[in-house]
């Protein structure tokens, strides 16, 4: 079979739109979450309540705009406009989860948490439907995926990198790299401008995608025939569970590094250090991947991820636990990439395969479910990482720690999230979609289509 190539200026105009949905990535929304709790006066119970009750809200939003971005059609495509209606929102609702009073309770969280992570729904959600659509060759998906990655990364770069940059000799900016107050609305207001640029450049320069649905249907018809497609809820439930590991880490490695080990105005040189490795290592793993294949990839670096957690008890916490903690991290950091880079890629292949049983494109409904899951699990998550912390007498606002409070808060991100890396990776390892199977899958969508368009000339 003939591999597709895509022109190099499509693949860039595409994944750099991950540039502007950087703001809204993690490890970012993890930060400010551990930022509201050492800076505001939101208790670490009323974090755990409010992430998971903003789920409730996700229930209703998320498969509404992936429906709706499915039924639009303009001269521009599908999905261009609901990411320049994301966009515009997107300015306000930073604006406003960036700089929180100095008098900031539950209630303004609550309202600015949910105005973020709607917007994120609004640009996202199309974005990842239309990458699924600019292409349908297997490893081009995982090209598309590692430069989105790397561009993701990027922007997160940028961002971890301020502190250090506004706070060195260079550019004098701030006094210190912490993530304090000033620092936070500062980068939010970079992300202002990134938001506006970067989706416009994406939205004017990339392809509007191709389209294969041969029909339309009504809602419930939709929502009856998901039940059936076995592989997409395989993978969300391998991605679910791995994505727990990933939550408690997320929620809790920000207040370890500052509040536990003392590393606070080093947080953003060690993120930025984690993030280039990342970077670094996404060619290695897109090798990785076109020789396993994307599944088997992810799953390995899930595994090892796992396993590896546990070392983080035997890093003592004081000033020299930076030069311990930093090489360990890396590490970890390799493990991650195919999160970023995968992930999207392989549920793309897996919307392939429902186009091929109902001839319907359902690619921003399939995204807005795995966009909801991945929400709702990371609340989840994060709630069950600051509940543990509660129940184990763990205040980051203390100077001092009881033994308790310290073998939680290590227990906590050291043990509790091994199964959940190691399970979802097996699962992974054994995903039934793979390059041989999706490359048929491909030739009888595209051959289907062929056939409908064919029908329709001759009526």
């Amino acid at each position: 079979m003939t591999k597709e190539k895509l022109p190099a200026r499509d693949v860039l105009a595409y994944s750099g739109g991950a540039v502007a949905t950087g703001i809204f990535s993690d490890p970012l929304p993890m930060i400010l979450i551990a930022f509201y709790a050492m800076h505001t006066s939101v208790s670490m119970a009323a974090l755990g309540a409010v992430l998971l009750l903003s789920r409730v809200l996700d229930a209703f939003t998320d498969p509404m705009i992936g429906i709706l971005s499915d039924k639009t059609t303009t001269r521009i495509g599908k999905r261009k406009p609901w990411m320049i209606g994301g966009g515009l929102l997107g300015i306000f609702a930073v604006y406003f989860f960036f700089n929180p009073p100095a008098q900031a309770g539950v209630l303004y969280f609550l309202l600015a948490f949910n105005f973020y992570y709607l917007t994120r729904t609004l640009i996202t959600i199309p974005y990842f439907a239309w990458g699924s659509e600019i292409t349908r060759d297997y490893d081009e998906r995982s090209r598309i995926g590692a430069y989105y990655g790397i561009f993701l990364l990027i922007a997160q770069l940028v961002f971890m990198g301020l502190p250090v940059l506004v706070s060195s000799p260079i550019l004098p900016l701030f006094d210190s790299a912490e993530f304090g107050p000033e620092m936070v609305s500062f980068i939010g207001w970079v992300g202002i401008v990134f938001i506006p640029l970067f989706l416009g450049l994406a939205v004017a320069m990339a392809p509007a995608g191709k389209h294969v649905s041969t029909h339309t249907e009504s809602f419930i018809k939709m929502v009856k025939s998901l039940r059936y497609n076995r592989p997409f809820w395989y993978f969300l439930a391998a991605k679910g569970i791995a994505i727990t590991g990933f939550g408690i880490f997320f929620a809790l490695v920000i207040i370890l590094l500052d509040s536990y080990m003392g590393l606070g105005d080093k947080v953003p040189i060690i993120l930025v250090v984690l993030t280039l490795t990342q970077i670094l290592s996404m060619p290695v793993w897109r090798a990785v991947a076109a020789r396993v294949g994307k599944h088997r990839a992810w799953g390995i670096a899930s595994i090892v991820h796992g396993l590896l957690m546990p070392v983080i008890f035997l890093i003592e916490p004081g000033p020299d636990s930076f030069f311990v903690f930093l090489p360990y991290a890396m590490v970890i950091a390799v493990m991650q990439a195919p999160f970023f880079m995968l992930a999207n890629p392989i549920l793309s292949d897996v919307i392939d395969y429902d186009i091929l049983k109902s001839g319907v494109n359902r690619a921003g409904n399939y995204f807005s479910i795995d966009s909801m899951m991945l929400k709702g699990v990371g609340a989840l998550a994060g709630s069950i990482g600051f509940w543990l912390l509660a129940a184990f007498h763990f205040d980051p606002k203390l100077a001092e720690f009881t033994p308790e409070a310290k073998f939680g808060l290590l227990f906590t991100i050291g043990i509790v999230p091994v199964v959940f890396f190691v399970a979802g990776g097996l699962m992974l390892w054994f995903f039934p979609i793979n390059a041989r199977r999706h490359a048929i899958i491909k030739r009888r969508i595209e051959s289907l289509a062929a056939r409908a368009e064919l029908e329709l000339t001759n009526v």
